[in-house]
């Protein structure tokens, strides 16, 4: 009886998972995930920014342990503003670059591919880091 209740539980953790994955890359509207990338950003939430945006299964818990780590040694100050700049690739599909900068005057770079398709946005790809070649040489 224990043993079913344990595999029955272990299942159930495993759906939640599943679950919450299957939202990963999804966002109802433009809107929902503009907010997102922008609360999680000027938030340093880095795990949570990575693994929404479709990067769950992509690092161990380790490694974004240790990503976060290097995130808020560099970004050590608030951010304090942002900017955003889109190429229409048509077909719905958009290429989105967008700069963060802190009080320090560290620069953020992040850069993704969203298809939108009845008003929801899918994250196709998204790159983040410091050098603004990486991102930048997108476009």
């Amino acid at each position: 009886m224990v043993r079913h209740a344990m595999i029955a539980l272990a299942l159930t953790a495993q759906a939640a998972v599943a679950q919450e994955a299957e939202r990963d890359q999804f966002f109802a509207d433009y809107a929902t995930y503009d907010s997102f990338v922008t609360e999680t950003v000027e938030a340093k939430d880095f795990a949570t920014f990575v693994t929404r945006l479709g990067g769950r299964g992509t690092y161990a818990e380790g490694q974004l342990d240790a990503l976060r780590t290097q995130f808020l040694n560099i970004y050590a100050g608030d951010f304090t503003g942002n900017t955003t700049f889109q190429e229409d690739l048509g077909g719905g599909v958009t290429r989105e670059g967008r700069v963060f900068w802190t009080e320090d005057e560290k620069l953020l770079f992040y850069a993704a591919t969203l298809l939108e398709r009845n008003g929801t946005i899918t994250i196709l790809t998204f790159n983040m880091g410091a050098d603004p070649a990486e991102i930048l040489d997108r476009f």
